[in-house]
């Protein structure tokens, strides 16, 4: 799943985030040495009217995702999508249906409701 997203919905891991963060502050002090801090391994991006939203790694991925879920109540996949793409520019769709797959409470919701029917 991670090795096959693009540029745009990178998930590193949190070595490889401090990594990152490590040559961006390097290069803020020496001046720029490599195109690919800026264009591929950016921790911030701006989003719509410049609204900053941050790259989360690979080991804050379910807690931005689970928060994301609290937050609108166990919605659906493209509402818990939507909410976690305000703040984080990496996270996915796809990613997004692969932890409510897990959810239990969205489980128990749907039998619930099957029970009901």
């Amino acid at each position: 799943l991670i090795k096959e997203k693009k540029q745009h919905a990178a998930i590193f891991s949190t070595t490889q985030q401090d990594q990152v963060i490590t040559d961006i502050l390097r290069i803020q002090s020496d001046g720029p040495k490599s195109v690919r801090v800026y264009n591929k391994n950016q921790l911030i991006r701006l989003g719509k009217n410049d609204a900053i939203r941050c790259i989360a790694s690979i080991e804050e991925m379910f807690d931005v995702i689970n928060a994301a879920h609290q937050k609108i109540g166990q919605g659906r996949e493209k509402k818990t999508f939507r909410e976690a793409q305000n703040k984080w520019a990496n996270v996915t769709q796809k990613v997004c249906h692969l932890f409510l797959t897990y959810c239990e409470e969205c489980h128990k919701k749907r039998v619930r409701s099957f029970q009901k029917a």
